[in-house]
């Protein structure tokens, strides 16, 4: 039968996959269709029991999975979904909407950065922001509050404010890593790595991406390593 634990194996096992999604122009690393299940079955499964849990974890696992290898159109699509099944009043908040509030924030400020529509996405930061420092004032420093720093550095970032987005990844890296989040510090190592790129300080850039993909080699997502490789700027070696 298909459960949580099938999910979860394909989702880890698109992570550890030494190929890297780029080598196949129409891979998708958020497709969860491989060794553990067929992703297209189980969703049929899923639909045909009514299995509105299932449905939306899967939902989930696709909105972390692409929107960490930055296909953000299939993760704008799955957000979509995952809202979907939750308005639907069939869903019980479970310990994921930590993780979809922290992506659905991160994934509206890169739609942001795209020229999504303000009216839109903005919200969605704003109020993914605003529940994640609740999170950390409320719940737990510990857990929380690395995940609000990065949400409100790649919002900053968006905005232009350079100095409030510096201190904001800065603070994330460095709670992600005392606190033993590898993934996490990775994640903010590897945005603050391509806020300089994009403001065309490839030094800073080169030195934060080669640093992000250490970590996510250490964290064990040789997939994720090899992604990040291919988006560092093309310097010589020396600079590296």
């Amino acid at each position: 039968s298909m459960d949580f634990v099938m999910l979860s194996f394909q989702a880890v096992l698109n992570l550890i996959a030494d190929t890297d999604p780029s080598d196949d122009p129409n891979g998708d690393p958020s497709v969860l269709t491989g060794e553990a299940m067929n992703q297209d079955d189980a969703l049929a499964v899923f639909e045909k029991m009514n299995l509105v849990t299932l449905k939306r974890e899967m939902f989930h696992l696709r909105l972390y999975l692409s929107y960490l290898f930055h296909r953000y159109d299939v993760a704008s699509e799955m957000y979509r979904l995952y809202k979907e099944v939750a308005e639907s009043g069939q869903i019980f908040p479970t310990v994921e909407v930590v993780s979809v509030t922290l992506y659905s924030g991160l994934l509206a400020a890169a739609m942001l950065r795209e020229g999504g529509d303000d009216s839109v996405w903005r919200p969605v930061a704003t109020d993914s922001i605003a529940t994640m420092k609740d999170f950390a004032d409320k719940d737990s420093e510990w857990n929380f509050r690395h995940r609000y720093d990065l949400m409100r550095a790649e919002l900053a970032a968006v905005d232009g404010d350079h100095e409030v987005a510096i201190t904001a990844y800065k603070a994330s890296i460095e709670n992600a890593k005392k606190h033993a989040f590898v993934n996490d510090q990775a994640l903010a190592t590897e945005r603050m790595g391509l806020f300089f790129l994009n403001k065309g300080n490839l030094t800073e850039a080169s030195k934060y991406l080669k640093q992000a993909s250490e970590l996510y080699e250490t964290w064990g997502s040789i997939r994720k390593a090899d992604h990040v490789l291919r988006k560092m700027p093309r310097l010589g070696s020396s600079d590296l």
